[in-house]
């Protein structure tokens, strides 16, 4: 005849332990929650007390109605544990009891068999994100290497979970977020760190998103725009657009924009703002007198029926402006 004590292991973010009172055959540690979609990892160990010829197995319930798993392993040495390792996922919340028990022993009832233990299967869900600056806007016009940017997103969710996600300047990674949300809460609002700061050292539009990566979404991620000014200056020379002219109509193909070169400027920013609005839409840097915007880039960024008025500035080598056009109007239509 054997007999077991039976401890059951379920491994996840949070663990809970319950010591045994003296006397008691069992020990038993298992988490407090496991989020929905995410495998548990269960180890079920069982020490035999006592030998007979019947052999004795160890199983596991899950408790959400599906087949449990049964004969995991033999455990035929008196005194030495046999362990059995299992994984399970669940697919909806809500409470469950996991049940560890040995079958075939000779024995009907043996002192702690089964185990049981109550896991609370969570599920975190984003109902909504919004996207916003210091000025409370998702666009803002900052000075350059100003330091007080910050860039905020506030998250509407129901449920339980880890939220992981990144901020992204300008497509590149900036920082990144784990945050744990319990139950009961329905918003959170995360900020960008005090340090490293936004980055303002670069004159023109700069673009920031938080990209949530658990749970996965698979949704396109809002953005907020910051365009970057140099402090106001004297401006010696005068740039002359050359074409499109003024007023010019045009699709959204690739669009070549030119100007004549003002004097010793390093490099200059061409801006492409919308009629109605003070900041760029598009802001890009060219180091010849010429730049085109390919017709990929014209389709996200810029609206058909649309007016746009775009401008050259010409910068020196620390970024002062010491050249800038007219605005020139660009009407995007449909092809």
């Amino acid at each position: 005849m054997r007999r077991f004590s039976i401890s059951v292991r379920v491994f996840a973010l949070l663990f809970f332990i319950l010591m045994p009172a003296a006397g008691q055959a069992i020990t038993l540690t298992a988490p407090q929650t496991v989020e929905v979609g995410r495998a548990a990892t269960i180890v079920i160990t069982g020490i035999p007390t006592l030998i007979s010829d019947a052999p004795c197995f160890l199983n596991i319930d899950f408790g959400d109605g599906s087949a449990p798993s049964t004969d995991l392993v033999s455990c035929p040495v008196v005194g030495v544990p046999c362990t059995a390792t299992v994984t399970h996922t669940y697919q909806n919340p809500g409470a469950y009891t996991l049940r560890a028990y040995s079958s075939g022993c000779s024995q009907a009832v043996i002192q702690g068999d089964p185990v049981t233990r109550t896991l609370t299967v969570i599920d975190l869900k984003i109902q909504r994100l919004d996207l916003y600056l210091s000025n409370r806007q998702p666009k803002m016009t900052v000075k350059q290497y100003q330091r007080d940017v910050k860039a905020f997103a506030d998250i509407r969710y129901t449920g339980a979970g880890l939220l992981q996600g990144q901020w992204e300047i300008d497509g590149r990674l900036f920082s990144k977020v784990n945050k744990q949300l319990y139950q009961g809460g329905r918003k959170i609002t995360i900020q960008t760190p005090l340090a490293p700061a936004l980055p303002t050292y670069a004159v023109g539009t700069h673009r920031v998103r938080f990209v949530i990566t658990r749970p996965e979404l698979g949704v396109e991620f809002p953005q907020a725009v910051y365009f970057v000014e140099t402090e106001a200056g004297q401006v010696d020379l005068a740039i002359q657009l050359m074409g499109p002219p003024d007023n010019q109509t045009t699709a959204c193909a690739p669009i070549t924009l030119r100007w004549h070169a003002a004097g010793k400027a390093y490099v200059y920013l061409v801006e492409m703002i919308p009629a109605d609005e003070k900041d760029p839409t598009l802001s890009a840097y060219a180091k010849e007198t010429s730049y085109t915007l390919r017709e990929e880039l014209c389709r996200s960024l810029l609206s058909t029926g649309r007016t746009y008025r775009w401008k050259v500035k010409g910068l020196s080598q620390e970024g002062q402006i010491i050249g800038e056009s007219e605005e020139f109007n660009l009407h995007l239509v449909s092809e």
